[in-house]
């Protein structure tokens, strides 16, 4: 079968995937979304940034540059893009991120994340089981993020 035919053919079974085709489900305040919505595509698609985690340091640089060419919003605006970005679209390491990172991306209260960093300087975290079993962590929450959770 020649090449094309057998590209289309995997392409077309990959479109009827349910989840590939899926949109994206992003968490926490839909307002979150609607601020990035109005400040981060009045130039470009969100399909150029919705999709691509990265770590903190990378997003603070994209930001910087964003707000180099002209992007705009109000403070309350841009605490939401903030908050959506960490908890949407950040990726960490468990044993190295800094705690105003972990919190958002596990999902983790105050409390929990200085529990973590305590824990983490005594014996790191070397999977995500670990991860998920420590107290006061939502495992649910951790599975729907498991991507963008390093070790």
């Amino acid at each position: 079968m020649r090449l094309w035919r057998r590209a289309f053919m995997l392409g077309t079974a990959l479109l009827a995937q349910p989840a590939l085709c899926a949109a994206p489900v992003f968490e926490g305040d839909p307002a979150n979304k609607v601020a990035v919505d109005k400040v981060c595509t009045r130039c470009h698609k969100n399909g150029m940034f919705l999709s691509t985690p990265r770590s903190w340091i990378r997003w603070t640089d994209v930001f910087r540059t964003m707000s180099a060419r002209g992007a705009t919003g109000t403070d309350a605006e841009l605490d939401r893009v903030v908050t959506f970005f960490l908890e949407n679209l950040t990726i960490i390491s468990v044993n190295a991120s800094p705690d105003n990172e972990l919190g958002p991306v596990l999902g983790a209260s105050d409390a929990v994340v200085e529990a973590i960093l305590r824990r983490r300087e005594k014996q790191p975290f070397r999977n995500f089981d670990e991860l998920a079993a420590f107290p006061g962590l939502d495992r649910a929450t951790l599975e729907r993020r498991r991507g963008r959770i390093l070790f």
